[in-house]
């Protein structure tokens, strides 16, 4: 019998595989898409909310990509 805590983390688990996949199918959309710029954060961000999970870290360096500069740039 599985434990609560151990079924638990095999959600939450899947819940970041899904994540995670709406992540990359988004953003090779938006390198690939016509309609890269209408692509929103915010569609992002709803998808990554009801899964209750963030690739960490990834959120970030998407939104600068899709600004379409960096820090770095002089």
């Amino acid at each position: 019998m599985l434990s609560m805590r151990q079924t638990a983390n095999e959600i939450n688990f899947d819940k970041e595989v899904i994540a995670n996949s709406c992540f990359t199918n988004l953003q090779a959309t938006r390198s690939h898409s016509i309609y890269s710029d209408s692509i929103s954060l915010d569609l992002l961000d709803d998808i990554l909310n009801k899964a209750s999970v963030r690739p960490s870290g990834q959120l970030q360096t998407w939104a600068e990509g899709t600004v379409g500069h960096s820090e770095d740039e002089s």
